[in-house]
Formats: structure tokens, C-alpha cells, sequence
């Protein structure tokens, strides 16, 4: 997770000097994703205990996560190439580290249920 923040500040931080007016934007969304991992954790975990409410509540946090992925997506094509590539690394630590281990997992329990 510390690496996660990381690599999330890192991004938000050259975003903000590249000049571009769409960084504050892809900073934000960044941090919300950020805080959505989060939440997620905690609710796989009551998930897994047995509270089945968590099924609706990790399944709007996977619809704000693809809604924040199609506008983190539109943000990456105004980027200038330099900032393409920080954005590249930055989606790709995020979506290894921490969105792939939930959504396996929670695509997981569902099936089985």
C-alpha cells in the first residue's frame, strides 16, 4: 500500500508541473481510486467473513472504478507523450498491486456462490 501511495503522489506531483490544465482532474480521480482500494479491502474482508451485504456494496465500488477508468482513459489523451508514459507506469502499479487482487477475488467468490 505504501508503494501504491507512492507511486499515486509521484504521478500526482508531475502531472501538476507538466503544465497540463487536466492535471488537478487526473490527480483526484488517481485519489479517489486510491481510497476505493481501500474500501474494498475492508469490505472483501467482511465479505469473505460472511456478511453478504458486501456483495452490493464491492459491486458499486467496481462501478466507480470503471466509471473513474474511462475518465482516467479520456484525461490520458490530452497527455503529452512524456506524461503518457508516467500515467502507463502509474495505472499499471495501481492496477497490478491492487484492482487485479480484488477483482480476481471478488469475481472468484462470485462465481462460486
Amino acid at each position: 500500500m505504501k508503494k501504491l501511495i507512492a507511486v499515486l503522489m509521484i504521478a500526482g506531483l508531475s502531472a501538476a508541473g507538466c503544465g497540463n490544465n487536466t492535471a488537478p482532474e487526473w490527480k483526484a480521480k488517481f485519489a479517489r481510486a486510491s481510497e476505493l482500494i481501500a474500501q474494498a479491502k475492508v469490505k472483501y474482508e467482511a465479505l469473505r467473513m460472511g456478511d453478504t451485504n458486501m456483495i452490493a456494496e464491492m459491486n458499486k465500488i467496481n462501478a466507480e472504478m470503471e466509471k473513474l477508468g474511462g475518465e482516467l482513459n479520456t484525461i490520458y489523451q490530452t497527455l503529452p507523450p512524456d506524461q503518457q508514459a508516467l500515467y502507463n507506469l502509474t495505472q499499471r502499479e495501481l492496477v497490478s498491486n491492487e484492482i487485479w487482487f480484488f477483482t480476481n477475488n471478488f469475481d472468484r467468490y462470485m462465481k462460486q456462490k
